[in-house]
């Protein structure tokens, strides 16, 4: 959608097209449903790393690396 942020998925959205509205790490969060006891923080984003754009794969080595594929294109 031109000017609009949105995000295709498997799941059609309810934007035109099917897609979903892009939200920002707070607006995310504060829709997720998080189970007691559990925490989610916001520790990096495209707004304060814009190379994490389209991130396609993350994993966490043994000493609490995390590690992030991006594909930007």
């Amino acid at each position: 959608l031109p000017g609009e942020l949105a995000v295709r998925t498997n799941k059609p959205g309810s934007l035109e097209g099917g897609v979903h509205p892009y939200l920002k790490g707070a607006d995310a969060i504060s829709k997720m449903t998080i189970a007691k006891g559990m925490k989610v923080n916001l520790f990096a984003s495209e707004a304060e790393f814009p190379e994490l754009i389209n991130p396609v794969q993350m994993c966490v080595d043994p000493n609490g690396v995390l590690y992030a594929s991006v594909w930007p294109s």
